[in-house]
C-alpha cells in the first residue's frame, strides 16, 4: 500500500507528461461521495454535494505527509465554499500506506471556523486509476479570487 499512499501523492503535487486531453486521475467511492484526484495543478473534484449536480471543484488543495499511531498517513485537506453564505466545507483525505481503506472526514463550519453540526467520516473504496478529461470547471473560491 506504500506504493497506493506514493501515487496519491504524486497525483497532488506532480503533473503527468503526455496526453494533453486526458489527465490521469485517481478516483475513490466514500459511501454516497465520489472524490477524483486530478494530477493538473492538484484538483479535486467532489460529486454528491447537497444541492449539486455533476462535480464541485474544491478549494485549498493541501497534501502533506504526517503520522497517525506511529503510521505514515498522507492527509489531503480541501474546502468547499457554497455559492452562497459563510459557511464552508472542510474535508480530509486520509490515505494509508499499511493497506487500511482511505478515510474521508467532512466539517460544516461557519464564518468564524465554529463547527455547524459533528464531523462526519466516510469509508472509502479502493482508488482507482483513470485516464480522463478534467471538468473545465471552476470552484466557488477561484470564482470569487479566493
Amino acid at each position: 500500500m506504500k506504493f497506493l499512499s506514493a501515487i496519491m501523492a504524486l497525483a497532488l503535487l506532480a503533473p503527468v507528461a503526455g496526453n494533453a486531453a486526458k489527465d490521469h486521475s485517481i478516483e475513490l467511492k466514500c459511501e454516497k461521495i465520489k472524490v477524483t484526484v486530478f494530477d493538473k495543478k492538484g484538483a479535486i473534484f467532489i460529486d454528491s454535494i447537497p444541492g449539486k449536480d455533476g462535480p464541485s471543484k474544491m478549494d485549498h488543495v493541501k497534501a502533506e505527509q504526517i503520522e497517525m499511531m506511529g503510521f505514515p498517513v498522507i492527509k489531503t485537506r480541501f474546502v468547499a465554499y457554497p455559492e452562497m453564505g459563510g459557511t464552508y466545507g472542510l474535508y480530509n483525505l486520509y490515505t494509508y500506506d499499511d493497506g487500511q481503506p482511505a478515510v474521508l472526514t467532512s466539517e460544516w463550519l461557519n464564518a468564524d471556523d465554529q463547527p455547524m453540526r459533528p464531523v462526519k467520516s466516510y469509508e472509502c473504496s479502493k482508488p482507482v486509476e483513470k485516464m480522463q478529461t478534467m471538468p473545465n470547471i471552476q470552484s466557488i473560491g477561484e470564482m470569487r479570487g479566493q
